[in-house]
């Protein structure tokens, strides 16, 4: 009997600093904590809202036109609005941080071996559904809103095929991941990653059509490296 593969990895992505923008990749290595390099790093600031230490552009929405990335070295570096790319450590970047595009209140740095994700460590959508959001008023919609690891080209290209992923464990080249549960969205959705402007309709939306949810949250049970254009097979 033939198997056919449920379809192939289209982008990845990491995103070195939260609520920063990220950075496309052609490989990404995959483990137990999650993506390499992913969500290490993040900012705090004596002006956080209370309970929500770590500054994400749910709320601090201009955290989006910094952008962050990993050098060959394995060092972040970030490219703050004004064009200039700093070292995350660099204390010119705490001072960006508090004067800049995104002011902030005392802003500091934190690092962490475990990412600083709000729930799991790895989060995936298919291409389709965003597609599938572009329905609600026929306009381009960037990907990046939903700041998944990993976009598939699911067999179909039904949008949201992914929901029904929930529970069963993919192999995608090295990498097993198991697919956790449907992600629910924030306002961070309805942000454009590139200029932070917000368009509360795609939440709306969402909410209208979807329950409020796009793409899954997996995790790790076999590390290795995954690429762009790795089918995507069920695991035995």
């Amino acid at each position: 009997m033939t198997v056919e593969a449920l379809g192939r990895v289209a982008e990845l992505w990491r995103y070195p600093v939260k609520s920063m923008r990220g950075e496309r990749c052609a490989a990404l290595a995959v483990g137990t904590l999650g993506v390499a390099h992913d969500r290490r790093y993040a900012f705090e600031s004596a002006g956080a809202p209370p309970g929500k230490p770590l500054l994400r552009s749910a709320e601090r929405t201009r955290m989006l036109l910094y952008a962050a990335t990993v050098n060959a070295r394995g060092g972040v570096m970030v490219r703050v609005p004004d064009g200039r790319s700093l070292a995350v450590d660099d204390p010119a970047l705490i001072e960006e941080m508090a004067s800049g595009a995104a002011p902030l209140e005392t802003p500091w740095l934190r690092h962490e071996a475990a990412p600083f994700t709000d729930v799991r460590p790895i989060a995936l959508h298919s291409a389709a559904t965003v597609r599938g959001l572009e329905l609600k008023d026929g306009a381009a919609i960037d990907g990046q809103r939903l700041r998944s690891n990993l976009v598939l080209e699911l067999a179909g290209g039904r949008p949201f095929a992914e929901d029904a992923l929930a529970g069963l464990t993919l192999r995608l080249g090295d990498v097993e991941l198991r697919i956790l549960e449907r992600i629910p969205r924030c306002r961070m959705v309805s942000l454009d990653p590139e200029t932070a402007v917000a368009d509360p309709e795609i939440l709306r939306w969402l909410a209208r059509q979807h329950d409020g949810r796009a793409g899954v949250y997996a995790r790790c049970v076999r590390p290795g490296v995954v690429r762009v254009g790795d089918a995507v097979w069920l695991a035995e």
